[in-house]
């Protein structure tokens, strides 16, 4: 990034080098940015509709399970390889001892906004966290909570790569062809990818669009803002599966009886 002619966005590092993909690449067609911006929608949709699927074929429902837990994976790393023609490599950068703290701070942030907004805005549960909380004994929910903690592991990365490459796809595009400046670009890709994220939840919330929008949505805000300021979605990954595994944890000890 010319740092001469382009302002970094407030979260970025100061002396930070490390371009954004897409966002300060060359600029591609403005038919691939919408590619990459609607098959990232198509993807994550794709995921959701295995929750409709009934079948009692066993067979069927591993397939199902299968293609709900890695086939989004592989067609997200494979948009952003080859459609938004990027290396994984500038998505899954190292990141520091220092940015490990950052990655803290904003788990905490998270948790903290979570919390308050659910004070204001009535909130349903989680169909996913209340049906992972497993029943019986202790032993029973101890199992439960650690399956699901690993099984989280691939859903949430999938939700980061879904939240980060939409808001990189919108960003280049109203960058370089809506022409705004780099800073307005990003916040507008922000707040359109925040809420897309958001309306993605409304299975597990059951279309409650305060939740989904005002701390599902804000909480991908600030998720999103910590790979701005990493520049990897190691920490913006991290960050998610640390917050969404305390909420599992308080649910399935609060839940026991």
């Amino acid at each position: 990034m010319n740092t001469q002619t382009e302002t970094r966005f407030f979260l970025e590092k100061k002396q930070s080098a490390i371009d954004l993909p897409l966002i300060d690449t060359p600029t591609q067609s403005l038919a691939n940015y919408w590619f990459i911006a609607l098959a990232s929608i198509a993807i994550i949709l794709s995921q959701v509709a295995t929750n409709f699927v009934k079948t009692a074929n066993p067979i069927e429902l591993g397939l199902v399970g299968l293609y709900q837990t890695f086939g989004p994976l592989l067609l997200f790393l494979l948009l952003f390889r080859y459609g938004a023609k990027q290396p994984l490599k500038t998505l899954y950068r190292r990141f520091s001892v220092r940015d490990l703290g950052v990655m803290l701070l904003f788990t905490v942030i998270n948790l903290a906004y979570g919390q308050l907004a659910s004070s204001f805005i009535p909130s349903v549960a989680n169909k996913s966290i209340v049906a992972s909380t497993g029943h019986g004994s202790l032993a029973n929910k101890i199992l439960h909570f650690t399956t699901n903690s690993i099984l989280n592991v691939p859903a949430l990365m999938i939700e980061e790569l879904f939240g980060i490459i939409l808001f990189l796809a919108l960003a280049a595009m109203i960058k370089k062809y809506a022409h705004q400046r780099r800073n307005a670009s990003m916040w507008i890709a922000l707040v359109i990818s925040m809420f897309m994220f958001g309306l993605m939840h409304f299975y597990v919330y059951d279309w409650h669009l305060a939740q989904m929008f005002f701390i599902i949505g804000v909480s991908r805000l600030i998720t999103t803002g910590l790979y701005i300021r990493t520049k990897s979605i190691w920490p913006a990954f991290f960050a998610h599966w640390l917050t969404d595994t305390f909420i599992m944890f308080v649910t399935t000890f609060t839940l026991w009886q």
